[in-house]
């Protein structure tokens, strides 16, 4: 037994128009994804961070009080974490603060 289906092509289809209340409906349902969207978008405002040295200002602090070779420097917490070598051979850990000093007036 043979089969025949019929071909349909795109010409053939009756082309339906859309209803104007489509537009109206798909953007009343998107509008508020697109509204949310976009605030969250936006990065969060952050807080200002305090002053702090920078690495490179601990490190002349350190080597102004114990002059020698920085061979290594950590970050903590609060403080920068110096490991010099000095002339004589000694190693030396410096805690260096992270704030700066206040300006007096």
């Amino acid at each position: 037994m043979i089969l025949f289906s019929t071909i349909t092509l795109a010409e053939d289809i009756p082309q339906k128009e859309d209803p104007a209340w489509i537009d109206e409906t798909m953007e009343e349902m998107v509008m508020p994804l697109k509204q949310w969207l976009e605030y969250n978008d936006n990065p969060p405002t952050a807080l200002p961070t305090p002053a702090s040295k920078s690495m490179r200002q601990a490190i002349k602090e350190a080597t102004s009080s114990y002059p020698g070779v920085v061979l290594s420097v950590k970050k903590l917490e609060a403080v920068y974490q110096v490991k010099i070598l000095s002339e004589q051979g000694v190693v030396q850990l410096i805690d260096i603060s992270m704030a700066l000093p206040e300006a007096t007036p």
